[in-house]
């Protein structure tokens, strides 16, 4: 193999055709935008290239500014290209300005005394009537009403409110859930106005009216005890009763989903695939099994702990409940259209 000369390598070497000279629209156009140094040797190959893209715009642009203003004399492309990199530069960072603020969410919204606000109107008419919250208990909605100034003028305490849900739903107070705007009111003491609730809010009740679940732990000992006092037994028991262990607030959550699915669901299964075709036992079936479900809830919401897999699980299970309700709801909509559509 004969070795490669300096003669060879020269020209194998890859040289680049010499640029021609560049029209005065483009050198004028590259002149005005400030580059480095680095790029003119590629610069130079390319203009003879993009000379003629370059004209072509410069023409069209001239021929839209005549078009919008024909008494303005027309501005050539680099005159123009500055100002509408600038202006292109200002429009992206309020689109990312805009996005930023989407991403991270607004800023916290303050009533008039500086505290957080969660629901309501932060600035009500002066010239308004009365003082209302607005109430949701299953598919019913109804609204409390005060005089004006007792909400916002903080005379109005969740105990007062939770007293008044239980006289129009027949719900017991100590089974009824306040939660608004994915806040749970429980204490009674506070004022709605302390809480950020003003004028107009709205609030959801969770509640029910049907009995709660006797304890099956507690039956067993009472049966047992009631066995001891017929039987009159005087034997003393030599060794205590091993005591029953706590449940865990994490057994408690799965506790309540598995009675869910082995209880509730086959009936929701069931309404949701074929509901009655009477409308009132339709109406009826619907009301009952909500108010099952709102049960349920009730038992998470107390279940109380702060490990972080448990509150992530117990918030699975409250969502899994609330798609549950949402298809109940659905369905009973639906049928109520097509009996509308019947008629």
């Amino acid at each position: 193999m004969q070795p490669i000369t300096t003669t060879a390598r020269q020209s194998a070497t890859l040289r680049l055709p010499r640029p021609a000279s560049p029209g005065p629209l483009t050198s004028k156009l590259a002149s005005s935008i400030p580059l480095p140094d680095f790029l003119d040797p590629y610069l130079g190959h390319l203009t003879p290239y993009l000379s003629p893209y370059v004209s072509s715009l410069d023409d069209l642009l001239t021929s839209l500014q005549l078009s919008i203003s024909p008494s303005t004399p027309p501005k050539s492309l680099p005159d123009i290209l500055p100002v509408s990199i600038g202006l292109a530069s200002a429009l992206l960072a309020l689109a990312l300005l805009a996005f930023m603020r989407r991403f991270f969410g607004r800023s916290q919204v303050l009533t008039p005394d500086g505290i957080p606000h969660i629901s309501g109107d932060v600035t009500p008419d002066p010239n308004r009537l009365e003082d209302f919250v607005s109430i949701k208990h299953g598919q019913k909605e109804f609204k409390l009403t005060y005089p004006v100034n007792a909400i916002t003028g903080g005379t109005v305490s969740v105990g007062d409110m939770r007293e008044r849900c239980s006289g129009l739903t027949g719900v017991d107070t100590d089974r009824i859930s306040l939660v608004c705007a994915g806040k749970n009111l429980k204490d009674n003491s506070a004022t709605l106005k302390s809480l950020g609730i003003g004028h107009a809010a709205r609030i959801l009740l969770m509640g029910s009216t049907a009995p709660v679940p006797s304890d099956p732990a507690s039956d067993s000992a009472a049966k047992s005890k009631k066995k001891k006092k017929k039987s009159g037994a005087k034997k003393v028991a030599t060794t205590p009763e091993p005591e029953l262990r706590k449940a865990t607030p994490m057994e408690k959550i799965e506790a309540v989903w598995d009675g869910i699915v082995a209880n509730l669901m086959p009936l929701m299964d069931e309404f949701m695939n074929s509901p009655p075709a009477d409308a009132v036992k339709r109406a009826d079936t619907h009301r009952r099994l909500s108010e099952t479900m709102m049960g349920e809830l009730l038992k998470l919401d107390s279940v109380e702990s702060g490990e972080p897999d448990v509150r992530a699980r117990r918030k699975g299970v409250v969502k899994d409940i609330q798609k549950v309700l949402d298809g109940l709801d659905r369905v009973l909509k639906e049928q109520t259209q097509v009996d509308f559509d019947l008629d």
